[in-house]
């Protein structure tokens, strides 16, 4: 009975995985999103999404205010 109650304990505690990008994000921003699927450095970003430097930087910063990406040391971001 103990093991029954910490598996539905753990199973409550765990929040449901996104289904899709967060409402109200620009293209630029929407693609950063979906290709933070691991911690990423900026200068990785702009070589993958073809983006220039301040498209991106201003784009991430835009997502940091609208909290859906986190600005990790090392010019590295990840989602919330």
């Amino acid at each position: 009975m103990v093991v029954a109650e910490k598996k539905a304990a753990s199973t409550a505690a765990a929040p449901p995985a996104p289904s899709g990008p967060p409402p109200g994000l620009d293209e630029e921003q929407r693609r950063i999103w979906e290709m933070l699927t691991e911690a990423c450095h900026l200068d990785q970003m702009v070589q993958r999404l073809g983006l220039t430097v301040p498209q991106v930087s201003g784009a991430l910063m835009m997502m940091e205010m609208k909290k859906v990406v986190r600005r990790l040391p090392g010019n590295r971001y990840e989602r919330c």
